[in-house]
């Protein structure tokens, strides 16, 4: 017996780089016509007049799909933009839309119905075939849809955004097409975010689990049309870095590029974001590393650590400055806790210790005089007005004229006494230019 292997396409892998039943035709919860495709195909242009897509954000996108022919408005002149879509008429529209080829092939029994025929059409086992049936078969065949990708409800079941957002990938994609590849939640929603095939909601929320509109459907499957012509497409940076922040606990490559977007020396591991100490009484874990751009007023993350106007950065001893006067810059936070400190007698490590301490190796510092009037060139740590000796595990850079040694590693350590050893961990290193600009 010939051994399948299932190949799954992981973070480290990803990183390099609802309708009736069968009397009742597709058309009438789609608002597609019996023959979409040989509208598609024909390229004939259809002047159709929709009375509620007026001002609607997806106007643009619904008159080219509705002009292409593969989906349509209603009898009474309307879209019903805002309208649910199901799982079966979402892959029937993006089967439509993507040629002759794959539509003709998946001709369902309820567009032979509606075509002319009174005859139910029933499948081999002599039940009643579903008008979605064959678009299903079809989708499947090419491999943009998986019969255990819906692990709840069934065709007619509303589409979400993470459901669309896989059959999209799949369909700009070869690869993962492939029976034998796999591609994980988090894995779909970066990958979307990154080519543009999915815009965040407001602040960049990616609502995976928010229902699909026609509005939506039709405006996804527009941007599927224009990657697979060769085209390209904006992609919302506060939609990928929160993807990336799901998907590898930080957004640092996307909201930090000039830093850390170089070649990688070695790559994020997230396994080395705990740290268990060799004498197993300490162990700590960073649950995110995120990185702020305190330029940018709709960052998403930018109240991470309350109000800036709170923060100050440390110079030297009794040097502070205001993190707000400071705006082109990054913050870097490493958010982390104790997830246990089994050391009752606090020989080693202090009960008060919070989580995990943070380095950015590689980083020079210049000019310490400069540095110490008020002059950001090097990294510095940030803290509360009112708490200025406790570390809150975030610092700032500038975000141009910083000066390297070619690199800038990310060191986790635990704090403890020196009698305890070393207990540290690389998460990763990139080559960076020697001067950031």
């Amino acid at each position: 017996m010939m051994n399948k292997h299932w190949i799954t396409l992981s973070a480290l892998l990803l990183i390099v780089t609802a309708c009736d039943s069968t009397t009742t035709s597709a058309s009438a919860h789609t608002g597609l016509k019996a023959e979409p495709a040989a509208a598609a195909s024909s390229g004939a242009a259809k002047n159709v007049v929709l009375i509620d897509i007026s001002g609607h954000w997806g106007e643009t996108s619904i008159q080219k799909a509705v002009k292409k022919g593969y989906v349509d408005g209603y009898e009474d002149a309307t879209f019903r933009a805002e309208k649910e879509v199901s799982r079966a008429e979402f892959i029937k529209m993006v089967l439509t839309a993507m040629g002759p080829d794959t539509a003709a092939a998946a001709k369902p029994a309820a567009d032979v119905k509606q075509a002319g025929t009174e005859k139910e059409l029933t499948v081999s086992a002599g039940e009643p075939a579903n008008w979605y049936d064959s678009y299903v078969q079809k989708a499947q065949e090419i491999g943009i849809q998986r019969k255990e990708d819906f692990k709840e409800g069934d065709m007619n079941t509303s589409m979400t955004r993470l459901e669309m957002a896989r059959i999209a990938v799949r369909a700009t994609d070869p690869t993962l097409q492939k029976p034998e590849v796999r591609i994980d939640d988090r894995s779909v929603m970066y990958n979307a975010t990154k080519k543009g095939l999915i815009q965040g909601l407001d602040a960049g929320d990616l609502a995976p689990d928010n229902t699909t509109t026609r509005a939506q459907s039709v405006t996804i499957i527009e941007r599927i049309l224009t990657v697979n012509s060769g085209g390209t497409l904006e992609v919302d940076k506060y939609a990928l870095g929160n993807a990336e922040l799901a998907l590898k606990k930080t957004n640092i490559f996307t909201v930090m590029p000039e830093f850390f977007g170089g070649q990688i020396f070695f790559p994020w591991n997230m396994d080395n974001l705990t740290i268990e100490t060799s004498d197993g009484l300490y162990k700590g874990v960073v649950t995110r590393v995120v990185a702020v751009d305190l330029e940018d007023p709709n960052d998403p993350n930018r109240g991470i650590l309350g109000d800036l106007n709170e923060l100050v950065w440390r110079a030297s001893g009794r040097d502070y400055y205001n993190v707000a006067d400071y705006p082109e810059s990054y913050l870097f936070v490493v958010e982390s806790h104790t997830e246990f400190n089994n050391d009752e007698s606090e020989t080693f490590y202090r009960k008060s210790t919070k989580g995990l301490d943070f380095s950015l190796y590689g980083i020079l510092s210049p000019d310490g005089n400069s540095f110490r009037k008020g002059i950001l060139n090097s990294f510095a740590s940030v803290h509360h007005t009112n708490d200025r000796q406790s570390s809150i595990g975030a610092v700032i850079l500038p975000k141009h004229g910083l000066q390297t040694d070619g690199g800038i590693t990310l060191r986790l350590r635990v704090t403890s006494h020196p009698s305890a050893g070393a207990n540290f961990k690389d998460v990763f290193r990139v080559i960076t230019p020697a001067v950031i600009e």
